[in-house]
């Protein structure tokens, strides 16, 4: 009775087993080490399309696309050790769909079997090629991506980021957001993240412009359009930075060619309009001066020099126009120049004014040769001018021009002074003085290109350029232009 007993409890728990298997909702297969299919439920006969009498008389490589076979010996050891693995399943129709499959090797009936519960992940391949795609749209944005979270903490980069800034992924991942911009500080980012809350609801973008610094230290400029998005609970700042050096470039020539043409305009309508018609002035007094008299005194001599003087003034002005267009265009090419040369070849004679004491004394130097070109007269041309130019008309003048060798940081330059004893320059207008369109502190007339044009110059010489007091403390006591110039064997030597 107890034997019968324990039968019949055996053929209710087969029963219950039995009942079991053909009602779980995933498809099951059984099979044997060599794949053969001994046992399906009712899920994968509806999941693939053949019956059950159908399936066991079929091979689980029967079910597998031809690209999938050779995996099979791998995944029956999987199904050995009990674990799950990702394939994908044929159906009788000929269509494929990706399965993952959970595995239970178990003896039955003392032969070993393995059980496979197999879920359709069609739906959840579908999400992770999205993402995959998503993810790999933004690694390859063209412009950087950065996540942030609350703390300032970079928590994502794109692979433009890396390029743009010289850091490698994991660099930027320990770094926070003040480390890339220097623009933003701990306390300037969490001012910022506040407001970028109160837009973020709104589905404004934050548009600002801001700059990275890359790994070699330098900085560069950027349009960042970013907001802040929830995921799972935790709030993060994602933004792209769009490099915009170019178009600040871009903003700068804009810019630059609006304001030469301003100045062209304002200079042929004001400074040698002003010329012209002093010229004419004069000439029309010696065209009277001849009616009446049928020819020029010697005390009308002016009559004639000053609309000269004027004819010259425009000339160079226009001149400067030229050679300042001429350098924004090109480079500034160099090579060595003789200082005995240039200088002993200047004319001291054509500074010389009509009714002015002005004396200009250019010493005999060595042949100090220094890196520039045949531009550099143009310098020493114009400080003298200027010099000139801002003197008292009623007072007699001096300029002298010096040249000596110099060092600084082992390098050998030559340090030229052009010194006056006119009125000299205020100490608030020295540090201005080589801007475009600055002019001095008297009467003189004119837009200050030429030391604009001695700035530019100098800066392409790859020398430097300054004014200090003649006497050290008293202005008055007249000016002294410096411009310190590389020797052209340093130059030479360093190449």
């Amino acid at each position: 009775m107890t034997d019968t007993r324990y039968r019949r409890e055996g053929e209710h728990s087969d029963e219950f087993y039995r009942l079991v298997f053909e009602n779980v909702r995933d498809p099951v297969l059984v099979i044997r080490p060599d794949g053969r299919i001994i046992v399906a439920n009712d899920a994968i006969v509806a999941a693939i399309g053949y019956s059950k009498e159908e399936l066991l008389r079929m091979n689980i490589s029967d079910l597998r696309p031809d690209f999938e076979k050779p995996k099979i010996g791998e995944h029956l050891e999987k199904s050995r050790q009990g674990a799950t693995y990702e394939t994908v399943y044929k159906r009788k129709d000929g269509s494929l769909f990706p399965v993952e499959i959970s595995t239970k090797a178990a003896v039955i009936e003392g032969e070993m079997t393995f059980l496979g519960i197999i879920r359709d992940i069609t739906e959840r391949k579908r999400v992770e090629e999205r993402l995959d795609l998503t993810q790999f749209a933004v690694d390859h944005f063209t412009d950087s991506s950065i996540w942030l979270d609350p703390n300032g903490q970079i928590i994502y980069v794109n692979d433009a980021t890396c390029r743009s800034t010289g850091y490698d992924r994991s660099e930027l991942l320990a770094m926070h957001i003040w480390d890339l911009d220097p623009e933003f500080s701990p306390e300037v980012f969490a001012q910022n993240w506040s407001k970028w809350e109160e837009t973020s609801g709104r589905r404004v973008q934050n548009r600002f412009e801001s700059v990275h610094r890359t790994k070699s230290g330098k900085v560069f400029p950027v349009e960042i359009t970013g907001n802040i998005f929830a995921f799972k609970g935790r709030k993060y700042f994602v933004t792209y930075d769009r490099d915009i050096t170019e178009r600040r470039q871009t903003e700068e020539a804009l810019t630059s060619a609006k304001a030469r043409a301003e100045l062209y305009v304002d200079l042929m309508s004001h400074d040698i309009n002003n010329l012209n018609h002093s010229a004419m002035g004069y000439l029309e007094m010696a065209l009277d001066e001849l009616e009446v008299h049928e020819r020029l005194e010697r005390d009308n001599k002016v009559l004639i020099e000053k609309p000269l003087q004027a004819i010259k003034n425009s000339s160079a002005l226009i001149e400067n126009v030229r050679k300042l267009q001429m350098l924004m265009i090109e480079s500034v090419k160099t090579r060595p120049i003789d200082l005995h040369d240039l200088l002993s070849e200047m004319d001291t004679g054509s500074f010389h004014e009509v009714d002015r004491d002005i004396t200009v004394n250019i010493p005999d130097i060595p042949d100090y040769k220094v890196e520039a070109n045949e531009l550099l007269k143009d310098v020493f041309t114009n400080l003298i001018s200027n010099s000139i130019k801002h003197s008292d008309r009623d007072k007699p003048l001096t300029v002298n021009v010096l040249v000596e060798p110099a060092s600084e940081n082992h390098k050998k330059y030559y340090r030229c002074s052009i010194e006056d004893n006119g009125p000299g320059i205020p100490d608030d207008l020295k540090g201005r003085l080589f801007r475009k369109f600055q002019r001095g502190a008297t009467r003189a007339q004119g837009k200050g290109l030429g030391l604009y044009l001695v700035r530019t110059l100098v800066d392409g010489f790859k020398g430097k350029v300054w004014v200090e007091d003649r006497v050290p403390g008293d202005h008055t006591q007249g000016a002294r232009f410096v411009v310190i110039l590389p020797a052209a064997e340093a130059v030479v030597n360093m190449q």
